[in-house]
C-alpha cells in the first residue's frame, strides 16, 4: 500500500513538472495599416496560442491596454485565434500605448499608437468662466469671449483634467455671453454681470486681484474693446466739445487784449 502510494506521488510529480515545463507561444496581430487610432475607436486583434510544437491552442487569454505612462487603462479577456475588438477609453492619453497578452506566465506585447484630442469643456457658474481640459492632450488653444458686443482672447494652458477660473466683469446689467476656440462653442444668453465702472473683461482668479483687470486681451477684429468704446463715445465727445469751448474762449481772450492795447 505505500508502495502504490509512493509510485503515485511520484507519478503526480512527473506530470506537474510536465505541465510546469509546458512553454507557449503568443502571437498579437493589430488589424490596422499604421496602428494609429483615436480615442474611443475600436482595435480589432488577433491573438494566436501555440504550444511547444508549434500547435494552436483555443483558450481564453489576459488582455490588458496600457497607456503612455504604462498605466493600465483597460482589461479584458479573449478567446485565442479569433477576432477580437478592444475600445480605446476616453482617459487614454496621447501617445504610444501597448497591448499585453497573458497565458500561463507567458507574455506577449504590440505598440499603438493614440491620437491627440485637443477637447475642452466650458462652463459659466455665478459669473465665472471655467474652462476644463477634456482631452488626452495638453490643451493651449486660444479662447475667443464675447462679453455683449466686447470680445477679447485667452490662451489657457491646461494639462489634462486640468481646469481654469475667469471671473467676468461689466458694468452691471445682464449680458449674452460667447464663448469659443473655434470647435467648441458656448453661448448663454441673459448673464448678470457686475464689475467697477466700465470695465468688461474676465479675471483670472489664480492670480488674484494684484494681476488688475487685464480680462480679455481684445483681438484686431474685435468689435470693442477692453473698455468698451461705443459705450463711452458721448462721454468722449462731450469731453471734445468742453475743451473745444475753452479753447476758442482763450483765443477770444487772447486778441481781445491785444485790440484793447
Amino acid at each position: 500500500m505505500i508502495k502504490r502510494l509512493a509510485t503515485l506521488s511520484l507519478l503526480l510529480v512527473f506530470l506537474t513538472s510536465l505541465i510546469v515545463a509546458q512553454s507557449y507561444k503568443i502571437d498579437i496581430s493589430i488589424i490596422s495599416e499604421d496602428n494609429l487610432f483615436n480615442v474611443g475607436e475600436n482595435i480589432q486583434l488577433k491573438v494566436n496560442l501555440y504550444d511547444e510544437n508549434n500547435n494552436l491552442i483555443n483558450d481564453n487569454i489576459a488582455i490588458k491596454v496600457l497607456d503612455l505612462t504604462d498605466k493600465v487603462i483597460s482589461e479584458k479577456t479573449i478567446p485565442s485565434n479569433q477576432l477580437a475588438e478592444i475600445t480605446l477609453s476616453q482617459d487614454i492619453i496621447s501617445g504610444g500605448g501597448k497591448i499585453v497578452a497573458d497565458y500561463q506566465g507567458t507574455i506577449a506585447t504590440e505598440s499603438f499608437f493614440v491620437t491627440e484630442n485637443e477637447k475642452v469643456k466650458f462652463e459659466i457658474n455665478n459669473g465665472k468662466l471655467i474652462i476644463t481640459n477634456t482631452g488626452n492632450t495638453k490643451y493651449s488653444k486660444k479662447v475667443y469671449i464675447t462679453i455683449g458686443e466686447t470680445t477679447g482672447t485667452k490662451t489657457p494652458d491646461l494639462s489634462i483634467g486640468k481646469s481654469i477660473s475667469y471671473r467676468l466683469v461689466a458694468p452691471e446689467g445682464e449680458y449674452n455671453i460667447k464663448v469659443t476656440d473655434g470647435e467648441t462653442t458656448l453661448t448663454r444668453a441673459g448673464i448678470s454681470l457686475t464689475g467697477t465702472g466700465n470695465v468688461i473683461g474676465a479675471i483670472d482668479e489664480n492670480l488674484g486681484q494684484s494681476s488688475g483687470i487685464t480680462g480679455i486681451s481684445p483681438n484686431k477684429d474685435s468689435q470693442g474693446s477692453f473698455f468698451n468704446m461705443e459705450s463711452n463715445k458721448f462721454t468722449y465727445i462731450f469731453i471734445l466739445v468742453i475743451l473745444g469751448a475753452m479753447i476758442l474762449l482763450l483765443i477770444e481772450r487772447h486778441y481781445k487784449k491785444k485790440t484793447e492795447q
